[in-house]
């Protein structure tokens, strides 16, 4: 099926068509295109390379794109010093969804205008500081699981949704319960309100994917509408009483943005949307690999034995073993790019409007074997660096402050 997202927006269309019309089956249509596309937001990517390229090299040639699988090519490309590529795609894509956002920019005067506070807001928030607010939410969202006293894995996804949430509360103002609810994926019906952290990752997926299929793109770009409808209503709410939110980063975007609340919104959901997935996953699979393994038992004796002060005994006891879990399943697991122009990459000629397809879960696994402990792939790089990338996560130093705190509070619910 063509990839082109025009005519998912149609097959959307088509299908709003038919729910207004009262067909009856499309609740059950619609439920059976969200669990079809369930198990896609967390899946590898699967991509066989031809014999076109030498594997060795990392680059090989796969029907219509070029396949990245070493780390040393794929941070070439992320810093792209001779811009040979382009992240217009994820904006092309958006424009069916919530709107284009930053992310979706090159470099340029457009990029820098939209990009510079919003980022300074989201780096001013360090790891320690991220990890401090996060274990006092996080315990709580264990205290008020189903069960609270011994930790059960069956749990954890509902204690990850409401931690999330109650971070982007405190962050961005939503969820608030109102326009904007706690709540995990769908599996059925599309309908308001707007769900935090879930409806995030199908909208995620929907752009960041390099070849998302059908259904994911309808659900993600449907789902990023719905999105778009809350945070209109939520800058509205504060037009009305002639407000600005006091959580911080909606604060920064709010004050970077005075006279555009279009851009406000598209802001938001975009940085919001850029954190949570992520987020949710890795914790996601390094919680259940833990548990499946018996690691989570010896991880939570570690703990015990540990008498530092808590940000300290997390990263001696946490950090290694969380970065670990991350290299072996890493969220996103790919992302994409497109050539602009004739160039060579490893022993592959490529041409301009090819797909670059970044497989960062065979660059981050075979960093792994050879004794590398590196997840700035999944980042999209190191923005520490005085030269580094332009989209590396801006976020990476909040995330891992948050994901430290909230494994360690699944490991140890009460001091």
């Amino acid at each position: 099926m063509s990839s082109d997202p025009v005519n998912y927006a149609q097959m959307l269309q088509a299908l709003s068509t038919l729910k207004k019309q009262g067909v009856q089956d499309f609740a059950d249509a619609l439920k059976a295109v969200l669990a079809a596309v369930r198990p896609q937001l967390a899946g590898p990517a699967n991509t066989q390379a031809s014999p076109q390229g030498d594997h060795r090299d990392g680059v090989v040639r796969a029907s219509s794109e070029i396949v990245l699988t070493r780390k040393d090519v794929i941070n070439q490309v992320y810093l792209d010093a001779a811009g040979n590529y382009s992240v217009k795609g994820y904006n092309a894509r958006l424009e069916h969804s919530f709107g284009k956002i930053y992310l979706g920019l090159d470099k340029g005067a457009d990029y820098d205008a939209q990009a510079t506070e919003p980022n300074k807001a989201i780096r001013r928030i360090t790891t320690p500081e991220a990890f401090a607010l996060t274990l006092g939410i996080a315990r709580r969202a264990v205290a008020t699981s189903p069960h609270p006293h011994a930790f059960d894995i069956a749990d954890l996804m509902v204690i990850l949704n409401k931690t999330l949430a109650d971070l982007c509360t405190y962050w961005f103002g939503l969820p608030d319960d109102i326009i904007m609810v706690t709540g995990r994926m769908r599996e059925k019906d599309i309908v308001a309100p707007a769900r935090c952290p879930g409806d995030f990752s199908y909208t995620s997926a929907s752009v960041f994917k390099p070849k998302p299929d059908c259904m994911v793109t309808m659900a993600g770009q449907a789902l990023g509408r719905l999105l778009k409808e809350a945070v209109t209503q939520f800058i509205a709410r504060h037009r009305a009483a002639n407000t600005i939110p006091q959580a911080a980063l909606a604060n920064a975007i709010f004050k970077a943005f005075p006279d555009d609340d279009e851009l406000i919104g598209r802001t938001i959901i975009g940085v919001m949307m850029g954190f949570l997935p992520t987020t949710y996953f890795n914790l996601l699979f390094a919680v259940n690999e833990w548990w499946q393994s018996g690691e989570f038992k010896r991880l939570q004796d570690q703990l015990k034995g540990n008498s530092e002060p808590a940000f300290g005994r997390a990263v001696k006891v946490l950090e290694l073993p969380l970065m670990q879990a991350m290299q072996r399943r890493p969220m996103p697991d790919a992302v994409w790019r497109t050539a602009v122009k004739k160039h060579t990459l490893g022993t592959v000629e490529v041409n301009a409007g090819d797909m670059i397809h970044i497989n960062i879960m065979q660059a981050t696994q075979a960093d792994q074997k050879a004794g590398n402990t590196d997840v700035f792939p999944i980042f999209g790089g190191d923005r520490s660096k005085p030269v580094h990338p332009q989209h590396a996560c801006p976020g990476q130093a909040l995330a891992m402050g948050v994901m430290l705190a909230t494994v360690n509070a699944v490991l140890e619910p009460s001091p």
